[in-house]
C-alpha cells in the first residue's frame, strides 16, 4: 500500500539493470524458461529493451547454484533452509548490476551486504 501511496510504479524504478540482475537470479537458480517469457513481456510494458540476446549474453556467464525439482533433486524447502536467493545472490555478486534500485530505494549491493543471511 506504501507504494501507491507514494505514487512508486515499476516504470520508476524497473531498469535495463533490474533485468540483467533478474536474468542472474534466474540462471543461478535454474529457473523456468516461462519466466524469459514474462521478464519479456514485463520489460515490453515497460518499454525496456530487453531481448532473447540478453538473456544469452548474461546468463552465459552464470554458474548454475541450485538442484531444485522437478529437474533436480530438491525441494524449494530445502532452498528456503539453505539461505534462499539472498545466499545464491551474494554467491553471484559480482555478476549483478550494483547500481540497481528497488523499490524501497535501495542498491542491489547495499541490500546484500546488509541483510544477514536466513539459512
Amino acid at each position: 500500500m506504501s507504494l501507491i501511496a507514494a505514487d512508486r510504479r515499476l516504470s520508476t524504478f524497473v531498469t535495463k539493470a533490474s533485468f540483467h540482475n533478474a536474468i542472474v537470479a534466474l540462471a543461478a537458480v535454474g529457473g523456468s524458461t516461462n519466466a524469459v517469457v514474462h521478464l519479456l513481456a514485463i520489460a515490453g510494458r515497460l518499454g525496456v529493451d530487453l531481448t532473447l540476446d540478453d538473456f544469452d549474453r548474461v546468463g552465459a556467464h552464470v554458474p548454475l547454484l541450485v538442484d531444485l525439482q522437478p529437474a533436480g533433486r530438491f525441494l524449494m524447502e530445502d532452498f528456503h533452509r539453505a539461505g534462499g536467493l539472498l545466499a545464491v545472490l551474494r554467491e553471484v555478486r559480482e555478476l549483478l548490476d550494483p547500481t540497481r534500485v528497488d523499490h524501497h530505494r535501495e542498491t542491489a549491493g547495499g541490500l546484500l551486504g546488509r541483510r544477514p543471511n536466513l539459512g
